[in-house]
């Protein structure tokens, strides 16, 4: 029996696509919530956690994100996949290159983040700890922000674990680029 995935409210259906938003921090007047979608098959299988966006103006991959998680048919996958097209709003909303607004973090260096910390220490840890823990392989997507122009590339932090880092590198070949950088985080 395959089982339900829970990220906030937003709990996901064996065989079905389910949307919503997960609150991962309080402001002074508003919360910060982030996107959400979980596609579930029907049979068990492992977990593919998909975070984008963690840079506010990496449209691409955002936009990527977002037509994964419309495009992607419960009814033909095994395990699921966790989507998070968006992690980083208030830097989207205002339009603004590699750090969060609110405390000036870049929220990619802030993992494993802390629940008594700045705004964007907090989003790390619920992503880390509510949403890419759920999953057997993580994939952040980055590159291209605004003022950036990239060759395409995979980056593969090297953990000295050989059978993470095989599986690691397996997967970043699943990517049509040319270039693949393993390196230590």
């Amino acid at each position: 029996m395959v089982s339900s995935i829970k990220i906030g409210e937003v709990t996901s259906v064996p065989g079905k696509s389910v949307h919503g938003r997960y609150k991962v921090a309080d402001r002074a007047a508003s919360t910060i919530e982030l996107p959400v979608s979980i596609i579930q098959g029907r049979k068990p299988g492992p977990t593919l956690v998909v975070i984008a966006g963690e840079h506010g103006c990496e449209f691409s991959w955002i936009v990527a994100a977002v037509k994964l998680a419309r495009d992607l048919k419960a009814s033909e996958l095994s395990g699921a996949v966790i989507i998070v097209p968006l992690a980083n709003p208030t830097a989207f909303d205002a339009r603004y290159l590699f750090v969060n607004p609110i405390d000036q973090v870049n929220p990619y260096g802030a993992y494993p983040g802390s629940t008594g910390a700045t705004v964007t220490f907090q989003i790390a840890h619920k992503i880390l700890h509510e949403i890419a823990l759920k999953g057997d392989a993580v994939v952040h997507l980055h590159g291209a922000d605004y003022n950036e122009a990239l060759v395409p590339f995979n980056y593969v932090p090297i953990t000295g674990r050989r059978d993470i880092d095989r599986r690691s590198s397996e997967l970043a070949s699943c990517f049509p680029v040319h270039y693949h950088l393993n390196a230590l985080p």
